[in-house]
């Protein structure tokens, strides 16, 4: 919400653009991960008979089933997506004059993800390299929209060289 009302305010409509771009790059690859290992996480022992945990066991047990998106009830333990919005929000929120309250607030909620977000702590480094991954994805995209295809593919680009411009 406060991306919604204050980036534009600001000024920082493409980095509201980039919020939602990078959004759907991490929740789809989270989703992606999540399909490969479908973890019950702490939920699953604390809330056993809850309609999540058993379409999920369902999901875990030999097929043949069939997913419904339209009765979905799932949830996603591996990676943490509460993790990857709080980096995302965090990057969202560079350069401006709320960064320092952005990041704060977002350092303050991750230690509440594994026991109120139902995760273990290995989810919370996944969804960070999600998170980071989506970002270099993001600004790769965003590079090489900018210059003409044959450039971007002809200058090197060591390592060492990408990743400030990606950070930028």
């Amino acid at each position: 919400m406060l991306a919604s009302v204050y980036l534009p305010l600001v000024g920082r409509t493409d980095q509201v653009r980039e919020l939602v771009s990078l959004g759907v790059i991490t929740s789809g690859a989270t989703a992606a991960v999540f399909m490969l290992i479908p973890a019950l996480g702490p939920f699953g022992s604390f809330f056993p008979d809850a309609p999540e945990v058993t379409e999920l066991v369902m999901l875990r047990s030999p097929g043949p089933w069939t997913v419904s998106y339209a009765a979905a009830q799932g949830i996603t333990v591996m990676p943490s997506y509460h993790t990857v919005l709080a980096i995302l929000f965090v990057y969202a929120f560079r350069s401006t004059a709320i960064f320092p309250a952005v990041l704060l607030v977002n350092l303050a909620m991750l230690p509440s993800i594994p026991p109120i977000g139902g995760h273990y702590l290995a989810d919370m480094p996944a969804g960070a390299v999600i998170a980071i991954s989506g970002i270099a994805i993001g600004r790769l995209l965003e590079l090489s929209q900018r210059r003409p295809r044959r450039q971007l593919l002809s200058r090197r680009l060591y390592p060492g060289r990408l990743l400030p411009r990606l950070l930028r």
